[in-house]
């Protein structure tokens, strides 16, 4: 794929996921075997963004607007089972606009400088890996190990092993601090990448990690070494 090509269809891929978080907001999962409506919704949103999506040169079509569709779904169903909390950072967002019309509104009639007490909430962001969120973190570890999701992941069996593998401390570390050290070390020291160096560590997504080395497998040559 030219890097032409490759911008184009990561460009599609965004105007999907855009149009997905537009037609279901908030913190309830999404499901389409047993929720007529949801997949009324689907089948429309597949018909909707052919036309603005296909990228008929590598055969990107309908088929693939609907696995991006279920994708995003699968995806964001992940977060809510970890906690995350869709309608708190939409909140957040909502503030940081209001705030910031304010603040513009008053520097007008006033004229005055906006100081840094008065700045807006905004939505966090992260370019290098060390910012790395406990959510990023957690996806990258079960994508590292091939699972569906972090809670598939032990201390025993997968962390602890990748941390001394990796030469990190483990002591007095539990699950969710020891995967996000083991997620920045799998990227310092190659086991995973990103399809592109602008993607922002606090909100990775699964389709944007890439499994450069295989843990798993030098894991088990470790293990087959020791007995």
């Amino acid at each position: 794929m030219s890097p032409e090509v490759k911008h184009l269809y990561h460009s599609k891929i965004n105007i999907i996921r855009k149009e997905c978080g537009k037609r279901w907001a908030g913190n309830e999962k999404i499901y389409f075997k047993s929720n007529n409506g949801n997949s009324l919704v689907l089948s429309e949103m597949c018909s909707s963004l052919l036309p603005v999506c296909e990228i008929k040169k590598i055969g990107f079509g309908q088929s693939a607007i609907r696995h991006h569709i279920l994708q995003w779904a699968s995806e964001r169903n992940r977060k809510i089972s970890d906690r995350y909390d869709f309608e708190k950072t939409r909140t957040t967002a909502k503030r940081a606009k209001a705030s910031l019309s304010s603040d513009l509104k008053d520097m007008s009639q006033s004229m005055i400088a906006v100081t840094d007490t008065s700045k807006p909430e905004s939505t966090e962001t992260a370019d290098t890996v060390g910012d790395i969120s406990n959510y990023s973190a957690q996806l990258v570890c079960a994508v590292i190990f091939r699972v569906p999701t972090f809670r598939n992941l032990s201390v025993k069996k997968h962390l602890a092993p990748a941390a001394k593998l990796l030469k990190i401390k483990t002591r007095g570390q539990g699950k969710y601090d020891l995967a996000v050290n083991v997620a920045i070390s799998l990227v310092q020291k190659g086991y995973v990448g990103t399809t592109n160096p602008d993607v922002n560590y606090k909100e990775l997504e699964q389709e944007q990690i890439v499994i450069l080395k295989d843990l798993v497998e030098k894991l088990r040559v470790e293990n087959i070494k020791k007995q």
